[in-house]
């Protein structure tokens, strides 16, 4: 977990009532939304250590699989599935490859980011989205709540107007003709369903991923 306080509402990676099975939570100190997007370089000087410490110590706790509450955590998603025994995802970007195959290849895949500026090729790269998957990519730097709440790590939140935020910014990308939607952001899944229903389109975010992960690795009935 990045290191945060503002509110985690159901829905969001961060509340374990999202999920309908038993999760365990390491809050990485080191790492909050000032520098969770930083530069891939510079990330990997302040970050990357103490991510990898962080599942070693999931791992040992004896986790059927590990992932962070931060898409741009992509960028070690190699580093991190390296360091421990259990499968790792580190970002709902991981889902993009598969989008597109089910889209025929052919068709554009809309991500909704927290920062565009942020999301880097080398982020892509990480997860294996290359240059032959078209991405029409739209962020929330802009957008006055998600900056304020989220970004800039608040105290509270008007889930109302980063709904709207979200929805707004989300017909964007079905403007743009795009096939499907990929949340990169951890903190977008609580308005997914108002994002299928606005636009008509599948939105895959790391709720829908951890889901799946969850069916591969259950070990109980």
């Amino acid at each position: 977990m990045v290191n945060t306080r503002f509110p985690r509402i159901i829905g969001d990676i961060g509340n374990a009532n999202t999920f309908s099975f038993p999760v365990r939570y390491i809050v990485v100190k080191e790492v909050t939304p000032f520098n969770v997007a930083d530069q891939p370089d510079r990330a990997r000087r302040t970050i990357l250590k103490p991510m990898i410490e962080s599942a070693q110590e999931l791992a040992q706790e004896g986790v059927n699989a590990i992932t962070t509450s931060c898409g741009f955590l992509a960028l070690f998603q190699k580093e991190i599935a390296n360091s421990v025994d259990v499968p790792v995802f580190t970002s709902s970007l991981m889902q993009i490859p598969m989008v597109n195959l089910a889209l025929g290849g052919n068709r554009k895949i809309g991500v909704l980011t927290a920062d565009a500026s942020s999301l880097t090729k080398e982020h892509l790269q990480a997860v294996g989205v290359d240059d032959s998957i078209s991405l029409v990519i739209q962020g929330l730097e802009n957008a006055p709540e998600f900056s304020r709440s989220i970004r800039r790590n608040g105290i509270d939140m008007d889930v109302d107007k980063v709904r709207l935020e979200v929805i707004e910014r989300s017909m964007k990308l079905r403007e743009s003709n795009v096939g499907a939607i990929v949340f990169e952001c951890s903190n977008l899944p609580p308005y997914a369903q108002a994002v299928r229903s606005a636009t008509g389109l599948p939105v895959f975010d790391l709720v829908s991923l951890v889901n799946y992960v969850h069916d591969a690795v259950a070990k109980s009935p």
